[in-house]
């Protein structure tokens, strides 16, 4: 009489287990791979966006200006952009706080300044830098890098035409 033997031995249920755990360790990979590849790409997107974000709201500003002066020898490193006599947008950027913030200046009918509270115009920036061009300030070109903690993204030596004659900066501001 043969003995009924109904399950697995000791060695099949060894190679089953062993079996399992390398495709389980691929299908890990697999997935960790996808979201890491993820992660930078929404991040990437995140970064160019917001680099977008910051060129299209400098060139609404600067298009108009009557003047734009930007001053790196102090800390933190301001952009000014004048329209006319009683309006004035401050751009600061410290690189300790990875920000551009933004301050908008009105010159009231009595004489007086009043100027908003410091927004928020940029983020993840760690560097910023605007110069005059060469050819009697009709452009300004402007240079940012955008860092993440995956990836990086610069924009180099954008050029935004003036529309207007530069005049010099009101002393009041």
């Amino acid at each position: 009489m043969k003995p009924n033997n109904k399950g697995f031995s000791l060695i099949e249920l060894l190679i089953a287990i062993s079996i399992s755990i390398v495709v389980l360790g691929i299908v890990a990979s697999f997935l960790w791979q996808t979201t890491n590849y993820y992660r930078r790409s929404s991040e990437e997107i995140a970064l160019q966006m917001e680099a977008q974000t910051i060129l299209n709201q400098l060139k609404d500003m600067i298009v108009e200006a009557d003047c734009v002066v930007f001053d790196d020898t102090v800390d933190p490193i301001v952009l000014k952009i004048q329209h006319g006599e009683d309006l004035l947008y401050e751009i600061s950027f410290s690189s300790s706080g990875k920000v551009l913030n933004f301050v908008r200046a009105v010159r009231e009918a009595d004489g007086s300044i009043s100027r908003t509270t410091p927004q928020l115009f940029g983020q993840y920036v760690e560097r910023f830098h605007t110069t005059d061009t060469v050819d009697g300030d009709s452009f300004i070109k402007v240079s940012f890098t955008l860092q993440g903690d995956y990836s990086k993204y610069e924009v180099k030596d954008s050029l935004i035409s003036l529309r207007n004659q530069i005049k010099p900066i009101k002393a009041y501001w």
